[in-house]
């Protein structure tokens, strides 16, 4: 789900009948238009209170965890980054999804996805990780698996990925 209101995510997540999901993620990696017009998905990364409200509040208020799916905040400080999915964390996030990508890194600008970046937000957090874009082939996935496995033994963590 995706959305900026605090109120509406948890209403919604309430309104899923018992026992029918395993657990709720909101979506702040959207990069399109549709996106920044409603204020939501990726536009909200300049809003960290928000992100972490709405989580703090599913974890509180949920029977289930919550999951959270973002974008790099911003190409030139992977600091803000790494702050915020620190503050995820904290406020009850189960899993994070870090898509290596900033929302501006879209259609002729994607550009590949920042795996330093994916590995410095790994040995950051505590939680599970998924890492996500940039698989576009079987070689890739074999590439990047192998980059990943050598990124769990070196951080003796969990790492997962999907394309």
């Amino acid at each position: 789900m995706c959305t900026s209101r605090l109120g509406r995510f948890t209403q919604a997540a309430k309104l899923l009948p018992p026992n029918s999901v395993d657990a709720v993620d909101l979506n702040c990696g959207c990069p399109q238009g549709i996106a920044r017009k409603g204020h939501y998905g990726a536009f909200l990364l300049s809003e960290p209170e928000v992100i972490e409200g709405i989580v703090r509040t599913l974890d509180r208020e949920l029977a289930v965890p919550s999951t959270v799916k973002i974008r790099l905040v911003n190409a030139n400080e992977l600091q803000d980054t790494l702050k915020l999915v620190s503050r995820l964390e904290a406020a009850g996030a189960s899993v994070l999804c870090l898509h290596g990508r900033t929302k501006e890194m879209k259609g002729q600008s994607t550009g590949p996805p920042n795996w330093d970046a994916i590995a410095a937000v790994k040995r950051r957090v505590g939680i599970p990780l998924i890492a996500n874009g940039g698989i576009h082939t079987l070689p890739g996935l074999v590439w990047d698996s192998w980059f990943l496995e050598g990124l769990t033994q070196h951080t003796n963590g969990r790492f997962r990925c999907a394309s």
